[in-house]
């Protein structure tokens, strides 16, 4: 089956998910009952990622954005639930999302290729990394302020930066290493 056939019918499939679960969100709504369910609202994503998930895995294939739109969709609907049941902010959600989004790359690029690759993995770690430290100051944890902590702390990005780019050499000059030779 030709590529261009297989993404005409994710796109498909994926509308059609998309427009059943708008239509009986949209349905709930003008219906009255999502009134009193209406922390419920992440089950639909939940469901959208299970449903993505379960096409992908059942196609056989290997399709990065349908795998990493699922995952999407599973993670940030399980952070929309656990939220709405502890009443926290959506303003202060945002790095958690970040962090969702990092290892998101991270879990599809492993699926792709079967191994790390490092254009996957710099930019996954350092999304997950930015959204831990701005978690510390979206939960308060830190006794400062972001901007305060910019003006003193910046050269921690320079390091972290360091550290990340060495990271990223050793991978790559690990991955380059050939079979070692017989005897």
């Amino acid at each position: 089956m030709s590529e261009k056939k297989n993404q005409g019918e994710d796109s498909l499939f994926i509308g059609a998910v998309a427009a059943c679960l708008f239509g009986l969100g949209f349905l709930f709504r003008t219906t009255g009952i999502a009134s009193s369910y209406l922390r419920l609202w992440p089950l639909t994503l939940l469901m959208a990622g299970t449903l993505i998930l379960f096409y992908e895995v059942s196609r056989g294939r290997k399709r990065p954005v349908l795998f990493a739109g699922a995952l999407f969709f599973l993670g940030f609907g399980v952070l929309a639930l656990v939220a709405g049941f502890l009443r926290l902010k959506a303003s202060h959600l945002w790095p958690i999302l970040m962090v969702i989004v990092g290892l998101d790359w991270l879990v599809t690029a492993r699926r792709l290729r079967g191994r790390w690759i490092v254009s996957f993995l710099v930019p996954s770690l350092s999304f997950t990394l930015l959204g831990l430290v701005f978690s510390l100051f979206s939960f308060n944890v830190v006794g400062m302020s972001f901007g305060h902590f910019m003006v003193t702390w910046w050269p921690s990005i320079l390091i972290a930066g360091g550290i990340v780019l060495f990271a990223a050499y050793g991978l790559s000059r690990h991955g380059q290493k050939g079979p070692p030779e017989g005897p």
